[in-house]
Order: C-alpha cells, then sequence, then structure tokens
C-alpha cells in the first residue's frame, strides 16, 4: 500500500503542472519567421531593428495583435511591418496597430488573406503604404483604419475577389488604390 502512495503522489503533482496555466508566451523578435500563430503580450518596438520586423513562414496562422503596436524605424527605407510577400494562404492578421514601417502591411499571391481591424500609421516620410495587397484571391479587408501622411492608405494589385469594407483613410493621397485587375 506504501508503494502505491508514494507512486501516486508524484504523478498528482506532474497532473496538476501539466493543467496549470503557462506563463504568457513573450511576443517574438524583431525579424523573427512565424511558422505558428502569434498573439502579442506587449508593444513591439523595432524601431532599432533595420529590416522587416514580422514575417509569414507558414500558411494558416493568425498574427493578434492583441490591441498593442508594431513598431518601426520610420523614414523611407524599404522595411515591412508584417510581410507575407511568399504567399502563404489563409493567413489573419488583426486587432492592432501597426506604425512607421515604409509598408506595414504587406500580402502577396496568397488565397484567402486577412486583415482585420488593424490601425496603420505613417510618419509622413517617404512613399508609405499601409495595406498593400497584390495578386491575392478571396481576401478580406475590414475595418482598417490608416492616418498619417502617405501615398497609398490601401493598395490593391492585381486582385482576385478581395473585400474591403469599413475602412477609413486620412492623409493619403489615394485611399483606396486599384490597379490592374482589381477585382474588389
Amino acid at each position: 500500500m506504501r508503494l502505491s502512495i508514494r507512486l501516486a503522489a508524484p504523478t498528482l503533482v506532474a497532473a496538476a503542472a501539466a493543467l496549470a496555466p503557462s506563463a504568457a508566451a513573450a511576443n517574438p523578435a524583431c525579424g523573427q519567421t512565424l511558422t505558428h500563430s502569434v498573439k502579442l503580450t506587449a508593444n513591439m518596438d523595432c524601431s532599432g531593428y533595420d529590416g522587416t520586423a514580422l514575417i509569414v513562414g507558414r500558411g494558416h496562422i493568425t498574427i493578434n495583435l492583441n490591441g498593442h503596436t508594431l513598431i518601426g524605424s520610420g523614414g523611407s527605407s524599404l522595411r515591412h511591418g508584417i510581410d507575407n510577400s511568399s504567399g502563404w494562404s489563409n493567413v489573419t492578421i488583426k486587432n492592432g496597430t501597426v506604425k512607421n514601417f515604409n509598408e506595414d502591411i504587406v500580402d502577396y499571391y496568397a488565397m484567402r488573406p486577412r486583415i482585420l481591424h488593424v490601425h496603420t500609421i505613417n510618419d509622413g516620410s517617404g512613399d508609405y503604404i499601409g495595406v498593400d495587397v497584390e495578386e491575392s484571391q478571396s481576401g478580406l479587408i475590414r475595418g482598417v483604419v490608416t492616418t498619417g501622411e502617405s501615398k497609398y492608405a490601401i493598395y490593391l494589385e492585381d486582385n482576385n475577389r478581395v473585400d474591403v469594407s469599413r475602412t477609413h483613410a486620412s492623409g493619403a493621397t489615394f485611399g483606396i488604390y486599384k490597379i490592374g485587375r482589381a477585382h474588389v
């Protein structure tokens, strides 16, 4: 009987530890390639990083800004905030702010991209683009607000069935700019 009690106690401790809530995951590092869904736990300052802040490296993931801000260094260099230029499908970017990148959100060649309830902000330098979606299909851009001086708030090129709704742009030369066979 004693032997079974001693074996049961460590088993209960291990089971309790497995069920306990884990500590909140840290934000990804600036420049990280994402291969799984992430949810920011705080603002993410990449203003000291010389490159793209977050790179999508797999389809079927969500980048949940969770009410936080992804911050770039401003200026006219070719830095992206969130970059899905490799065309991963079923990527969702949502719920927060991306600011001070040359292009805040880039999504090329993707099936079913989703950009939801995101605020993009420009510092007023360069040919800034808030959201750039090119050659994508069956996408959704909803609840996007773009502020600050920019050339394009939302730039759409050669897309098929990309739904843009409930968006707002202020300070941009072009609010929603469509070029090529942009069927929206």
